[in-house]
């Protein structure tokens, strides 16, 4: 009876054996999994970092958009009181009002 018991121990050698190869089997799927994450990973982060760095972009455009058009606001502001100082100036002085300026004659632009 020795053999049955040495036919046993062969045939759990081999289940034994046989859950190895799909233990072994597994880890390699899981192993590629894992990389396959990796990747997906630090593509993401480098999206995340393009992101960044087009909203930093849009931000500093849109400040400098913003300073132009105040920069734009104030010289209009200034201009038009300056336009409005020279009215009162002339009516102060008595000068006539300027003269509008001439029309481009269209055979002019060709």
């Amino acid at each position: 009876m020795w053999w049955k018991k040495l036919l046993e121990l062969v045939q759990d050698l081999y289940d034994v054996r046989r859950q190895l190869k799909g233990h072994d089997k597994r880890l390699d799927e899981s192993s590629l999994a894992q990389e396959n994450l990796n990747l997906k990973v630090v593509q993401l982060a480098d999206r995340v970092l393009r992101l960044e760095w087009e909203l930093q972009q849009t931000k500093e455009t849109h400040a400098r958009e913003r300073e132009h058009w105040q920069q734009r606001q104030l010289a209009d502001r200034d201009n038009f009181r300056l336009q409005i100082e020279n009215i009162v100036l002339r009516l102060q002085s008595g000068l006539p009002p300027p003269a509008l300026p001439e029309k481009p004659d269209d055979e002019s632009f060709h």
